[in-house]
């Protein structure tokens, strides 16, 4: 009797560790232009399974699409710099050449809380995953694909 405890407890023992393996981490590319206005965007999203654990969108668009001059655009994109960038887990930045506007931003959703960023309209709404915490790699590559014609690759 002792043996077959000793058994049936080193079988639960091995089919919690297999059932523990972490989840391999994913990278979603997604890109393309936005329309004919000359913005040209490309999100990359880490994932584990179906959540969304860091994303990174890096875009470009034409001075002239929001600005009358480079002095307002630098003053402007600086002040949105300092509003996104005092959200925990986001990393805004830009730089201006040849009259376009350079965009990156960085979103560690481990570190930032998801509700905030939506209510900040730096996240998409209605994008979460099953733990409400992080996006859902699913519904954000089905919202680039269907919204904005992009071609999402996973490697």
């Amino acid at each position: 009797m002792k043996k077959i405890s000793a058994l049936l407890l080193i079988l639960l023992t091995l089919t919690l560790l297999v059932g523990c393996k972490p989840q391999k981490i994913t990278t979603t590319v997604c890109e393309g232009p936005v329309g004919r206005s000359g913005v040209t965007l490309k999100v990359t999203l880490k994932a584990k399974g179906d959540r969304v654990i860091t994303s990174k969108q890096e875009g470009s668009f034409p001075l002239s699409l929001l600005y009358s001059n480079q002095d307002m655009a630098e003053v402007r994109q600086d002040l949105k710099a300092k509003k996104y960038n005092s959200y925990k887990g986001v990393n805004y930045s830009f730089y201006i050449k040849n009259d376009q506007i350079h965009e990156t931003m960085k979103i560690d959703y481990e570190k930032g809380n998801l509700k905030e960023l939506v209510q900040a309209k730096i996240a998409r709404p209605n994008m979460n995953s099953s733990d409400d915490k992080q996006p859902s790699l699913k519904k954000l590559t089905k919202f680039y694909k269907n919204n904005y014609g992009f071609k999402c690759t996973t490697k």
